[in-house]
């Protein structure tokens, strides 16, 4: 007489529910460093925001209506209307690199997780 077993073992059962685990818990990594990467993501888009709102304002100021002289502000944190989270410093140099321009850098801080980020954008304006 033949003996046939059909079905799974205890063993199989739970060697399967070993590697289903195994693949949820990377996938849970994985969604979580997604999420953080986004949130990253969020936060440089602010910061451009923050950044070329004022470098606009000083591009429709134009050269003469600017600073005459070097100069630096600093819009520190809370400061700045709908991004509390961003300092911004924004650097005005006069005949730099040559005479008869100005050169704008502006530089805009924030935290990611308790670590500093920044990100800096430069133009220049003639007479």
């Amino acid at each position: 007489m033949k003996n046939c077993h059909n079905g799974f073992t205890l063993v199989d059962m739970m060697i399967a529910l070993l590697l289903l685990t195994i693949g949820l818990l990377g996938m849970a990594k994985l969604t979580v460093a997604i999420i953080f990467g986004n949130q990253a993501s969020n936060m440089v888009t602010k910061a451009a925001i923050v950044a070329e709102s004022k470098m606009e304002d000083i591009r429709r100021s134009g050269y003469k209506g600017i600073a005459a002289v070097d100069t630096t502000n600093t819009d520190d944190f809370n400061e700045i209307n709908n991004f509390p989270d961003f300092q911004r410093i924004t650097a005005i140099y006069v005949d730099t690199p040559v005479e008869g321009l100005k050169t704008v850098t502006i530089k805009v801080n924030w935290r990611v997780r308790k670590r500093p980020k920044s990100m800096v954008i430069s133009t220049m304006l003639t007479k």
